[in-house]
């Protein structure tokens, strides 16, 4: 909860007129005001939407609150965790949202704008998006893969709010398939606060070439990331795991359970040994998120095809410190007719 907020300079009761409300939201800068009874109770809220809607409708400005209240307003429970009122604000396009305890009574405002500024990481985020989704067959045919929406927004736009939950404000996006469809969408970034730059590849350049042409100088390490995937990995514990363990390079990875359809036998040339019907193997698999340290650069053959498998074994000829990162939270790569639909499904609990 944002405590440098001054919620209680928020608060309006139901007699106050439709003008005060329109000066507490001058006054505040909250883009909300909260209306409540003598107990603090929560009544509802009033946003300028509200009132410009109020207006139009035919209410007074020297009438009371109640003509344009919202009474069914969107709140959050007193201990919620960040990371979750950010998605509520986002997928509701919403600036401010009540905080309020199991009684129901106004204890404090979160904003927008205070989760992003809470915590800001330096770390530049690259994220590929050129591919052509051949996979998804005719979704794809006038919409590249990244720009498919799920939830009502684009696959690309749920990446770029986790990592504003975490602080994540600095963005590359490598383009091929369509640009302009991204570049229109997204334009700089500004309208979600944060910096959107791009890199378009004349010709495909393999799973991590355009990263050859990062231009800026940085000393921190830069998340590398494809640009279909849906994941709720939380990339503070990433960053500071790559860190602490002094990597150059980090891989995440994930589980993957695959039962193998029939018995396994093991033999000895011609003897056999034993059988094992159906058994399951463990592996970890590639999870497509990675960070480096920015002197990869130079282990990359600029403006060329480079691919993630041929740059991390010649960083192990170098004898650089490579670590993986097993990931548990929720993952899928939207790659296929089967995982886009189920990737509808999860968005509700994702």
């Amino acid at each position: 909860m944002n405590n440098n907020i001054n919620w209680k300079e928020a608060c309006l009761s139901k007699s106050d007129t439709i003008r005060d409300a329109i000066g507490n939201l001058n006054k505040t800068s909250l883009r909300i005001v909260i209306i409540v009874n003598k107990n603090i109770e929560l009544i509802g809220v009033i946003t300028d939407g509200d009132i410009r809607r109020g207006i139009l409708n035919g209410a007074n400005l020297d009438q009371n609150l109640d003509r344009v209240i919202n009474k069914n307003p969107l709140t959050v429970i007193k201990g919620e965790k960040n990371q979750k009122i950010l998605k509520i604000l986002n997928d509701n396009n919403m600036f401010s949202i009540p905080i309020v305890d199991i009684e129901g009574k106004v204890c404090g405002i979160e904003t927008t704008q205070h989760l992003m500024k809470e915590k800001t990481r330096e770390n530049w985020v690259f994220l590929m998006a050129g591919g052509y989704g051949t996979r998804l067959e005719k979704l794809t045919k006038d919409t590249p893969k990244p720009m498919l929406e799920i939830g009502d927004k684009p696959i690309l736009e749920n990446i770029l709010e986790n990592f504003m939950a975490h602080g994540f404000y600095k963005f590359y996006i490598s383009l091929h398939y369509m640009p302009e469809k991204f570049v229109d969408y997204f334009g700089d970034g500004s309208k979600w606060g944060i910096t959107i730059k791009y890199i378009k590849e004349d010709t495909p350049l393999g799973t991590v070439g355009s990263l050859s042409l990062f231009p800026e100088n940085t000393e921190h390490p830069i998340i590398l990331m494809n640009g279909d995937i849906l994941t709720r990995v939380n990339f503070d514990h990433l960053i500071e795991f790559h860190r602490n363990s002094d990597a150059f390079a980090t891989m995440c990875v994930r589980q993957y359970d695959f039962q193998i359809p029939y018995g396994v036998v093991d033999v000895d040339e011609h003897n056999f040994k034993n059988i094992l019907e159906k058994p399951s193997q463990e592996l970890f698999v590639n999870a497509g998120i990675y960070v480096f340290n920015p002197e990869i650069i130079g282990y990359l053959e600029k403006n060329r095809p480079n691919n993630i498998p041929d740059i991390l074994n010649k960083l192990t000829e170098n004898k650089k410190n490579i670590k993986v990162f097993p990931i548990h939270e929720y993952w899928i790569d939207v790659g296929t007719m089967d995982s886009y639909k189920k990737a509808v499904i999860d968005i509700s609990t994702y």
